[in-house]
């Protein structure tokens, strides 16, 4: 661009220094007055090509010098009024097609520099709609993505909560169906236990009565564990031993652990320690925890480690499993409410969340470790009585 505009400049200056030479050369040849320097008009006008308005100015200091020269050289002839005449309204002429070219380019570049802007103008808000309509367009999309989201949430939550409506009522069932069960269990084993009195019998028919009692006496155990798990909470907080609802919880999954071969071991700090809470919902909590460390073995072997420590105001509970572990890419979402990567018969995933609810609300914490493949670790942590809000 720079060198087509040097080119151009170029050829008006030699163009002007042509047209400039013939018409001094004219001038010089005809008498005085005749042609009075207005031809060289066309020297300023020539500046309307240029970009530069130099040009101009300099084309008019060119005509003019060049007239006043024509005044002194020319041939003479006429009177010399008119010659002064003509030569004066020529530098008249020439300065003001000078003027009129500057105005001209003046108006012509502020016009150019106004459209420029209201190029940029139109552009910029081109650009600016195009962006808004982009903006929009991606809204649109991602609130479309939202709205799937939530329709696909709410149905799994419609899905869970029917799930849940069931599991409840087949708890309740159990529960009554439990509490059937104990009147028969009771009356068998007091038959029992009469027969062994009075009957007279030998050693090994008196053992076989005597097992006979003490199943019934653990079915009978079972079945009161079983009612006061499914008895409504009563929110009243209580001092109890949580040693002995740890036993408790642990016994509803003795025999479970015993057909799949795995191992529970357990670690009390001392023998009774006495915590204040809601003994249902803490039970709850236990329940939960043993049921996932039971469920992480993929085997049909293990070991299981509970482990209690005491500390000045609270006492920490560890379940340890052995088992397949947690992803770690789950590890942030497993108290999340419905997250599980059980399938349908076995979880639905509010275990672990209603558990870290229950405990929030008991002012302690639930923490996990795990690695997969490894095991997990869970540490509970629960005030003990007295220090309980």
């Amino acid at each position: 661009m720079d060198n087509r505009g040097s080119k151009k400049e170029t050829a008006l200056i030699l163009s002007a220094i042509f047209i400039g030479g013939i018409i001094m050369v004219v001038d010089l040849m005809i008498p005085l007055g005749v042609a009075g320097g207005v031809p060289y008009v066309v020297l300023v006008l020539l500046g309307l090509w240029s970009p530069d308005k130099r040009f101009t100015l300099l084309a008019a200091f060119v005509g003019s010098a060049l007239t006043v020269f024509g005044f002194y050289l020319s041939p003479p002839g006429g009177e010399l009024w008119k010659v002064i005449f003509n030569r004066s309204l020529a530098l008249f002429i020439i300065w003001m097609t000078a003027i009129l070219c500057l105005r001209y380019k003046r108006s012509e570049n502020a016009l150019k520099q106004h459209r420029e802007q209201l190029e940029k103008l139109v552009n910029k808000r081109t650009q600016a709609l195009h962006e808004s309509n982009q903006q929009l367009e991606n809204y649109q999309n991602h609130l479309e993505e939202i709205v799937q989201t939530r329709t696909k949430e709410l149905e799994e939550t419609n899905r869970q909560l029917i799930h849940s409506e069931k599991l409840s009522a087949t708890g309740k069932l159990a529960a009554s169906i439990a509490h059937e069960f104990n009147n028969p269990i009771c009356g068998i084993r007091n038959a029992l236990e009469r027969i062994l009195e009075k009957v007279p019998m030998d050693n090994s028919h008196e053992s076989t009565t005597k097992i006979a009692i003490n199943e019934c006496n653990r079915v009978a155990k079972l079945i009161k564990q079983l009612n006061d798990f499914h008895r409504p909470s009563t929110d009243i907080m209580e001092s109890f031993d949580i040693h002995k609802t740890i036993d408790e919880m642990t016994f509803l999954f003795q025999k479970k652990l015993k057909d799949r071969n795995i191992h529970l071991k357990k670690n009390y700090c001392q023998p009774t320690l006495l915590i204040k809470a809601i003994p249902d919902q803490i039970k709850q909590v236990i329940l939960n925890l043993m049921q996932n460390a039971e469920e992480s073995f993929i085997e049909d072997r293990g070991e299981i480690v509970i482990t209690t420590k005491k500390t000045d105001s609270s006492i920490k509970i560890h379940i340890k499993d052995f088992g397949q572990g947690i992803p770690e890419n789950n590890l942030d979402k497993i108290f999340d409410p419905f997250f599980t990567t059980k399938s349908d018969v076995k979880g639905i995933g509010l275990g672990l969340s209603v558990s870290y609810g229950i405990v929030e609300n008991h002012g302690g914490t639930i923490v996990v470790d795990s690695k997969f493949g490894e095991g997990t670790h869970f540490i509970l942590t629960l005030p003990l009585a007295g220090k309980a809000n």
